[in-house]
C-alpha cells in the first residue's frame, strides 16, 4: 500500500480518545500541539496492503519518539513555516437557546421512514444545523421546526 505520508512531512500525534455525547460511543481523538517530522517510513512487510508505520522526531526539542507510530495516530499538517497556526479541533457553534439546549435548523436535506436507527424507528430527517458543516439524522419527535418540516414535505412529497 502506498503511504500518503513521506519522509520530511510534518504531523501531529493523537494523544488519547474521549467518548463524546455527540453520537453515543463515538471516539474523538485529541491532537497534540507539538509538531513532529517523519524521519523514516517503515512499510508493513507482512501485509503489503496495510498502512505503514513511522519513526517521528519532535521538532521543538529534536528528540526522536521511541518506537514506531501507526498511521491512524498521525495527522498530516502543513509545513510550520508556511502556516499561520495549527488547526484546532472542530468546535460546533453553541445552542441558540442555552437554557433549553436548542439549535437552529438551517435546512432539511433528506428524509427516511421506518428504518431502525440506534433502537428507534419512525421518521428521521437529515438536518443541517446553522453554522455546522456536517449534517446529521434527527428523529422527527426531537425536532422543533414545524415550518421547515411542512415546507420540506410540500416540496418533496
Amino acid at each position: 500500500m502506498q503511504s500518503d505520508l513521506k519522509e520530511g512531512d510534518f504531523v501531529r500525534r493523537r494523544n488519547k480518545y474521549t467518548y463524546t455525547g455527540i453520537v453515543k460511543g463515538t471516539k474523538v481523538g485529541f491532537w497534540s500541539q507539538e509538531l513532529y517530522k517523519i524521519e523514516r517510513v517503515v512499510p508493513n512487510r507482512k501485509w503489503a496492503h496495510m498502512a505503514s508505520s513511522y519513526k517521528i522526531r519532535n521538532i521543538d526539542d529534536d528528540v526522536v519518539v521511541e518506537g514506531l507510530v501507526p498511521r491512524g495516530k498521525l495527522q498530516h499538517v502543513p509545513d510550520p513555516e508556511n502556516m499561520d497556526r495549527i488547526p484546532e479541533r472542530v468546535v460546533r457553534p453553541g445552542a441558540v437557546n442555552e437554557e433549553t439546549n436548542e439549535y437552529k435548523v438551517e435546512a432539511i436535506l433528506d428524509k427516511k421512514v421506518g428504518k431502525r436507527t440506534r433502537g428507534r424507528s419512525g421518521i428521521f430527517y437529515k438536518i443541517l444545523w446553522k453554522g455546522w458543516v456536517k449534517p446529521e439524522w434527527v428523529a422527527k419527535e426531537d425536532m422543533n421546526a414545524p415550518d421547515l418540516i411542512r415546507e420540506y414535505e410540500r416540496n418533496h412529497g
